[in-house]
Parts: C-alpha cells; structure tokens; sequence
C-alpha cells in the first residue's frame, strides 16, 4: 500500500484549527464487491495447493514486469524513522510485496480474496498516504495497480472458474482515479496551498485520534478521499453512482458541520471551491457511465478473460522450426539438430 519514502514530503504548511468533513466509518452496509459480496471462508481453512501456486504466479509475475527501482518501495514495510508514525495514523492495514509472500509461504491466507485485498492495498496504501500535490509515488501506484489487476486476471480470474473468487474493481477505476488527481493537485489561488488537504483523512486525523463530541450527531456517515481511495480499491463500489455519493458527502458533510459556526467559515470556503471543479469532474463521469461507450467498456469488465486460441497452422509452423533448429556444443564444435 505505501512505498516508503526517503524523506518526509509536506505540501503544505501546519494549519491550525478543526478540519472539514472527513471520513471513518466502513461503509455504508457495502461489503467488499458491493452487492456481491464473497463467501467467508470457514474458520481455519486455508487455501489449496493449486490457489497458493496461482497467487504466487502473480507475485512473480509483479516481479517481473517491473524494474527494481520501481518495485523496490513496495517490497518491505514502512521503516523510515521520518515515517512510521505519520504513516501508521493514516494507513490502517498496512501491506507489501515481502510480508505477502511470507504470509503466502506460510499459507496464512484462507482463501484467495484475502491474497487480493492485501496485494491491491499496497497500491492504495500508497495513493492514500502520498497525496501532495503531484506527488512523485502516485504514478508508480497507479501503474502497478493497473499491471496486478492484469496480472490477476490472467493468473486467477481463469475463464473456467465455476465462481468469483475475489471482487472486480469498479470498471471505470482508472477514471476515478484520475478524477481524485485532479481534486488533490487544487491549490488555493490566495496562497498556492492544496485546496483538498483538510479532506484528505478522516476528521479524527486533524483532531489527534478523536472526533468532535458532536460530530457524529450532525454527520450521518463522514467521508474523506482517502477513505474513497481505499474502496476504490477494495472493490467496494460496484456501481459509479456508489463513488459519487462518497465524493459529494466529503463536501457536504463539512457544510453540514460548520454551516452558522464562525471557526468553520474557512472550511466552507475550502469545501465550495473544490466543490465547483468536483461537480464538474463527477458529471463528466456520470456522462461517461450513461454513454455507449461506457456501457461497452462495463460489459467488458464482467466478460472472462478469453485467450486466443492459436490455429493449427500456427502450432505446425512452431513444431517444424523447432525441428529445424541446430544445436553446436562449445566444446566438441559438433552441430546436430536440437
């Protein structure tokens, strides 16, 4: 989920007082895939032979279609002394490539969703912690979340497959993905600080852990883009409207709290101007959801994965070049076919 970082990174200076509307609680009555929610495992089951060789196909395959110096904030947990006790107040569950392959090693996962959700919070983990404005760590998460899901289409999402063994991602993620960039990368045009920053965790975060004693008398359900992130990718929308009423409760559950307090007009004026390029941003996706080509890419997303059958002249070309191969051995030069 977060890389760690060589140095501590702000994008903004210390701002004092209450924060806005933000986040905490689960969700909603959603469940992980939405609707669809998958069958817990019974208690102490384990996941067979033929599961635990497909998840570590997938985390060789990760391995592999990354270079070192982009994987490598992803492979140990976070241990800069700058770090740990920032990260460990904004990041609940923790995850990386090291401590999933132990786990895996010791066959400590139950069933295969389990194995997703912590390979896919490494890459929220990341997005949810690294949230300056243009932050560096960003386009590193979002292409390795884009590689596992790949990744795990090809290796455990196999065709055959009698059931859903792990929740699909929203079918436009990667646009609401982008649409929380733009939302993060608002400065202020009065001091250049990032518009988002009070909205980026959950109320409790700006207040050292608690809540206001009234808060939750006035905010049914808080919201922050961190928490938005995270079910992102957890799989808990399965529906675009689901991410948009999360998006549009962060601004009003912060007009909702300060509206007739005096210390909140700040964070109202905050809240309204990133409500004006949200709005836009939340009907262009809506658009997107209600046009053909929306509908295409999400029948799209629920089709198994179909791998091309190659044709017999095909497999005949491959058998005869391999017969017609030729094999010297380097130390007698002797040449015979291979």
């Amino acid at each position: 989920a977060k890389v760690s970082k060589p140095k501590l990174k702000l994008s903004i200076s210390e701002a004092s007082g209450p924060p806005p509307a933000g986040k905490a609680t689960a969700g909603k009555g959603r469940g992980p895939g939405g609707g669809k929610k998958i069958r817990p495992p019974a208690k102490g089951s384990t996941m067979s032979p033929a599961e635990v060789a497909q998840c570590s196909k997938v985390l060789s395959a990760i391995h592999n279609r990354n270079t070192q110096e982009d994987i490598q904030w992803f492979l140990k947990p976070v241990s800069d002394p700058q770090l740990v006790e920032d990260y460990k107040s904004k990041i609940r569950y923790p995850s990386d490539l090291g401590t999933i392959a132990t786990k895996l090693d010791k066959n400590q996962y139950s069933n295969v969703a389990e194995f997703v959700l912590d390979v896919r919070r490494i890459c929220a983990n990341c997005l949810r912690y690294n949230t300056s404005v243009n932050d560096s760590f960003r386009p590193l998460a979002k292409k390795l979340a884009q590689q596992t899901e790949g990744i795990l289409a090809l290796f455990v999402a196999a065709p055959a497959a009698p059931r859903r063994v792990y929740p699909r991602l929203l079918y436009c993620w990667k646009l609401c993905l982008s649409l929380l960039d733009t939302l993060l990368n608002m400065t202020n045009p009065t001091d250049e600080h990032q518009t988002a920053y009070f909205f980026m965790h959950p109320v409790s975060f700006y207040l050292g852990g608690a809540l206001p004693q009234d808060y939750l008398a006035k905010v049914q359900t808080p919201m922050d883009f961190g928490t938005i992130t995270s079910r992102l990718f957890e799989g808990e929308y399965q529906d675009v409207s689901e991410f948009i009423e999360d998006c549009r409760l962060v601004v009003d559950n912060c007009r909702t709290y300060y509206s007739g307090r005096e210390e909140g007009k700040l964070f109202i004026e905050l809240a309204d101007r990133m409500d004006g390029l949200m709005a836009q941003q939340l009907n262009a996706l809506k658009r997107y959801d209600e046009s053909a080509a929306g509908k295409r890419e999400k029948e799209a997303a629920v089709m198994p994965l179909a791998l091309p059958v190659p044709s017999t002249a095909f497999l005949m070309s491959v058998m005869k070049e391999i017969r017609d191969m030729q094999y010297t051995d380097k130390f007698t030069k002797i040449t015979e076919p291979a």
